[in-house]
């Protein structure tokens, strides 16, 4: 039997006290838990986020065929 993930995503800004910059960016939220890892930004580390949420432990292997185009 399958075990039952419910994902979103959480949309987020943010704007200095002076108004002089300002960031936005979207998390992922697993079964109502806000994992902090800006999908935007950086997906590798959102991917890694979300397995290791779900107790996978993580390691990245380069591929060198696609690295080299």
């Amino acid at each position: 039997m399958s075990k039952k993930v419910k994902l979103g995503i959480d949309s987020w800004d943010y704007s200095c006290p002076d108004g002089c910059c300002y960031d936005y960016g979207e998390n992922i939220v697993i079964n109502g838990t806000v994992i902090e890892a800006d999908i935007r930004n950086d997906p590798c580390e959102s991917i890694e986020g979300v397995l290791k949420f779900l107790g996978y432990e993580v390691e990245w292997e380069e591929d060198e065929e696609r690295l080299d185009g």
